[in-house]
C-alpha cells in the first residue's frame, strides 16, 4: 500500500514551486530553484536568479540576470538553451518528480527532473 500512496503522491500537480530545485538536460551544474518569489540556479556555468510567478499552470520569469563568465562551449550551449527556455515558458506542469516547461503553443521545451527529492 506505502508503494502506491508514494506514486500517486508523486503524480499530483504541485500548486507551488517554493522550495524546490530542478535540475536541466541531466546535469547537475544546470539546475533552477525556487524560492517564494525568486528564483536562482545555474546554467551551467553562469548564476542565474530572477523573480517568477506560477499558478499551477501558468509560469512566468521575470526581471532576469546571469553572470557573464565564459567556460567549455558545450557547457555554454546548455546554458544559452536553458535561457532561451527559461525566457519562452509560458505553462508549467509541474509534479512532485517533473517540471514541465512549454511555450504559448503548448509545445514542450523541456521537461525538468527534481534534484531535491528523496
Amino acid at each position: 500500500m506505502a508503494g502506491l500512496f508514494t506514486m500517486a503522491a508523486a503524480a499530483a500537480a504541485l500548486a507551488s514551486l517554493a522550495g524546490s530545485e530542478w535540475s536541466y538536460d541531466g546535469t547537475p551544474e544546470a539546475y533552477i530553484q525556487f524560492g517564494t518569489e525568486r528564483v536562482a540556479g545555474s546554467g551551467g556555468c553562469n548564476r542565474i536568479e530572477g523573480r517568477y510567478t506560477f499558478d499551477g499552470n501558468h509560469i512566468a520569469f521575470v526581471q532576469m540576470i546571469s553572470s557573464k563568465k565564459a567556460c567549455a562551449e558545450e557547457v555554454m550551449a546548455r546554458e544559452r538553451d536553458l535561457l532561451n527556455i527559461i525566457a519562452s515558458a509560458r505553462t508549467a506542469e509541474a509534479t512532485h518528480l517533473m517540471l514541465i516547461l512549454k511555450d504559448e503553443r503548448g509545445t514542450i521545451l523541456a521537461t525538468l527532473k527534481r534534484r531535491d527529492w528523496d
